[in-house]
């Protein structure tokens, strides 16, 4: 049966069957597909499985059967909506041979009297650019891990991290910048990343080493100088070149674990703190009782 025949099917199921079971047809079937574009296979079978499964994923959005406890079944795909419940953003990267990647997202913009709209994000093949902004139809690719809907009135903009394949021993991150224009399409890239010397940036994007973990995280911690005044930001570790006392030479950037920095939301802009005071809030955490025996044990 021809994917496209077989969509078109897809979408008179729930006419005749129950919602639970449509919603069971759905998961089955983009598991079996994920099986294909996960193995060790050819690029050109991998492909017709995910055009396959991309078709899938934007009937079952287009339904009125759309839950999200079915996306959330699937692993693979990253799912995410904003505070406000705006938008659904799903994501999902595919290998391909020679260490080259393929992402897929749609986006399903809220729209006015319960109509709404499905962007189908198509990816670029080439680098994304830290200074451009770009459409849907020209998506520099990534799985969106967070979504961050902190902007004012006048800018509105969700701030998203997310995700990077990189080549052979390199891996990446990235924040981005996602806004809707005037029609209500879905754009990425805005200069509200204010780096050094008060540099603008469309996004900021990681390179490092595989070898090394790369802590990026929207979590409480100090506002850059203040004592007691803590608030959400972007806190990352500190990129830097390789050492010779770690033993061995990384091909990429080596994650710092001694020096973070941060994005600190400020009057619709996100702007570097570099070394900020990034630690574990333990003013709630349980008393440690240390064990009878051990080295725990101060009294031995």
């Amino acid at each position: 049966m021809k994917p496209r025949v077989a969509a078109l099917l897809f979408l008179f199921v729930p006419l005749l069957l129950p919602a639970q079971t449509f919603d069971t047809l759905f998961v089955d079937k983009a598991r079996e597909l994920s099986q294909i574009i996960y193995a060790d296979t050819a690029d050109s079978v991998k492909l017709q499985a995910n055009q396959e499964l991309e078709q899938l994923v934007a009937d079952f959005l287009s339904t009125s059967f759309f839950p999200a406890f079915s996306i959330d079944s699937l692993p693979f795909i990253k799912y995410l909506v904003p505070d406000d419940d705006s938008f659904d953003l799903l994501t999902w990267v595919m290998p391909l041979s020679d260490h080259r990647w393929h992402y897929s997202g749609m986006i399903k913009k809220a729209g006015a009297q319960e109509k709404d709209t499905i962007f189908r994000l198509q990816p670029i093949l080439r680098q994304a650019s830290a200074d451009s902004t770009y459409s849907f139809t020209q998506w520099p690719g990534a799985v969106y891990r967070k979504v961050i809907g902190r902007s004012t009135k006048e800018n509105p903009f969700y701030t998203l991290t997310g995700w990077r394949g990189e080549t052979e021993g390199l891996a990446g991150r990235v924040i981005e910048a996602l806004w809707f224009d005037s029609a209500g399409t879905p754009q990425f890239g805005l200069p509200v990343f204010v780096m050094k010397n008060g540099a603008q940036q469309q996004r900021v994007i990681f390179t490092f080493t595989s070898q090394v973990p790369f802590h990026l995280a929207y979590e409480l911690q100090l506002l850059p100088g203040e004592k007691r005044r803590r608030d959400q930001m972007i806190v990352f570790n500190r990129l830097g070149g390789n050492n010779a006392q770690l033993g061995q030479m990384f091909r990429g950037a080596v994650p710092r674990y001694d020096i973070f920095d941060a994005l600190v939301s400020i009057a619709g802009q996100w702007v570097l703190f570099e070394d900020i005071d990034a630690r574990t809030d333990t003013r709630q955490a349980p008393k440690f009782d240390p064990p009878e025996q051990g080295l725990g044990n101060p009294k031995k």
